[in-house]
């Protein structure tokens, strides 16, 4: 991805764009190159219209489009998902075939928050950084919101996280010494229609280097 930064006014905008290469797996009927829609316990219970269909894979090149400014304590920001994301492919059948995904708008927002006078917790979360994003991509708004916390502890090496995936709690921690720099997330995706359908639990890691 790239970036740049220009102004509205006095307000700096950074613009930026990411390029993505995605490669989907598909069940599909090779000769007429339809999906295959049935439920996926028919096809784990050995269905017999399962036979003709054979796993194609899709692929191409999509992009994303963003901008964020400064906004209050933090940064306000929208990114625009998978535009001109086509995925092509050939089943077994030679027949061609394709699948756009769906674009869809994000919004998000960044705040640093100063908690030292809330009574009881104040002493010990003092200031931390918040946030939220919003989705307009599932029809289950639950799904579409994600939202958390950071701590940043240890003259600014370790940084506790916690908060919200698609409606389930998600924890992490991250760490940051001189040019190295790892973390570590739990969190469950939703790979259902709506929250409680069909969640699945992950565990994360990054590992990288500055330079």
């Amino acid at each position: 991805g790239m970036s740049t930064t220009s102004k509205i006014g006095e307000t700096p905008v950074a613009l930026g764009a990411t390029i993505r290469y995605v490669a989907r797996a598909r069940i599909m009927d090779p000769s007429t190159g339809s999906f295959y829609v049935h439920q996926s316990t028919s096809t784990l219970g050995g269905d017999d219209t399962v036979d003709p269909f054979t796993q194609t894979t899709l692929s191409g090149f999509g992009a994303d489009v963003g901008a964020l400014m400064p906004f209050g304590k933090g940064h306000i920001g929208a990114v625009y998902y998978n535009l001109g994301s086509t995925l092509t492919g050939t089943t077994a059948s030679g027949n061609s075939v394709s699948e756009t995904l769906p674009c869809f708008l994000g919004v998000g927002i960044s705040q640093t928050v100063d908690a030292s006078k809330v009574p009881y917790i104040g002493e010990l979360m003092g200031e931390f950084e918040a946030g939220a994003d919003v989705k307009f991509q599932y029809n289950d708004m639950y799904k579409n919101i994600f939202m958390g916390i950071e701590k940043t502890v240890l003259s600014d090496t370790v940084k506790l996280r916690a908060g919200l995936h698609q409606g389930y709690p998600t924890i992490g921690v991250g760490l940051d010494i001189a040019f190295f720099h790892t973390q570590y997330a739990y969190y469950t995706e939703e790979r259902g229609d709506k929250v409680g359908d069909n969640p699945v639990s992950y565990h994360g890691f990054d590992l990288g280097f500055y330079f």
